[in-house]
């Protein structure tokens, strides 16, 4: 099936974006997106500057299909009142003021700086989690996952040491579809 003029407009972004990529710098080096891969319009790709500006922004973008993107337009109108005013004009005022080349330069940096947390994570994890627990380092996102190999799960005592301690920390309980389990 021949890509149509959206199609050919996604393709045309992600290889952009891949191209401008250092490959030095990890999250930079993506696989394509099922965006990219759409032929019937049947995606929509959700992204944000939550993580990349600030989360009190709250705000992001949709690309996709003109109709799937009217609807969640019409459906995010109808429940609710939308993003505030003063994040949106102070991020595009950022935006303006920094143009495509200082909005790179600024991601590049932020991703230098988490890179750097992480690698601090890892060593840190691997000091005085040895024996302990198992992980792997982070290879693309801010987070890593540590399972404790010494007891079943975290309890309220010591999540709330380990945030005295300024140890960021959600027990994996958090993310268990099934409470019983």
């Amino acid at each position: 099936r021949a890509a149509g003029p959206q199609q050919q407009q996604q393709q045309q972004q992600e290889e952009a974006s891949s191209s401008s990529s250092s490959s030095s710098t990890p999250g930079l080096q993506l696989p394509p997106s099922f965006l990219s891969l759409d032929v019937d319009g049947r995606v929509i790709r959700v992204d944000t500057f939550a993580k990349l500006l600030g989360p009190g922004y709250r705000l992001g973008w949709i690309t996709g299909a003109p109709q799937l993107v009217s609807k969640v337009g019409m459906f995010v109108q109808g429940h609710m009142v939308g993003a505030s005013s003063l994040s949106m004009v102070l991020v595009s005022r950022l935006l303006s003021s920094w143009g495509s080349e200082g909005f790179e330069a600024f991601t590049h940096r932020q991703q230098a700086l988490y890179r750097g947390r992480a690698q601090a994570a890892a060593a840190a994890a691997a000091r005085h989690l040895g024996g302990l627990a198992e992980w792997r380092a982070a290879e693309a996102g801010m987070f890593m996952w540590i399972r404790l190999t010494a007891v079943d799960d975290l309890d309220d005592e010591v999540v709330r040491q380990l945030v005295e301690q300024r140890v960021v920390v959600v027990p994996g309980r958090m993310f268990w579809s099934d409470q019983e389990a």
